[in-house]
């Protein structure tokens, strides 16, 4: 008769812990026994082992989006994910294969925009060179090559214009 009202007890406790919103507390866990030299080398190597899978997986990761990316000539993402790729694994090859094309293919891009950004100013076409040097400056921030030849372009337009600002030269142009 104890036992039921003891097992009663515990059973409208935890409802009412239920409908409270509370929740049971567990039984008290064991303590856990002492591990030996070699259980806890296992266990360590057990997680260094994890890492390198986890490290493999998220290199694994950033590669297929590079290729991806490069596939579809969007070369800085390509960029931005083999370099995710290279700070987990810096030695891994394909990583830097992948890297080194992508790098070179941008640079090969970025001075045929600058050659052609130069050609158009030459040729009188300055909303054409501004356009140039600004999609090389998307590519490449801070290419110092292409703020100067901007800021060259924008002048000749304010000069050859008039106009207030080159923003605004440059769309005048570009629309004629």
């Amino acid at each position: 008769e104890d036992a039921l009202v003891s097992v009663t007890a515990g059973i409208i406790d935890t409802s009412n812990q239920e409908r409270s919103g509370g929740t049971p507390e567990p039984p008290p866990r064991e303590s856990q026994p002492e591990l030996t030299p070699l259980e806890r080398a296992e266990r360590q190597n057990l997680k260094q082992r994890l890492a390198r899978q986890r490290r493999r997986e998220e290199v694994d990761k950033a590669l297929d989006l590079a290729s991806r990316f490069f596939e579809q000539d969007d070369l800085t993402e390509c960029l931005r994910w083999a370099r995710k790729a290279l700070e987990h694994d810096p030695e891994h090859t394909r990583a830097r294969d992948l890297y080194d094309r992508a790098k070179a293919k941008l640079d090969e891009l970025v001075e045929r925009l600058y050659d052609d950004a130069v050609a158009a100013r030459d040729a009188g076409d300055l909303a054409g060179a501004a356009e140039r040097a600004e999609h090389a400056l998307e590519l490449h921030p801070h290419h110092r090559g292409f703020e100067l030849l901007l800021g060259e372009v924008r002048a000749l337009t304010r000069r050859t214009l008039g106009a207030g600002t080159s923003e605004t030269a440059v769309a005048v142009v570009a629309s004629s």
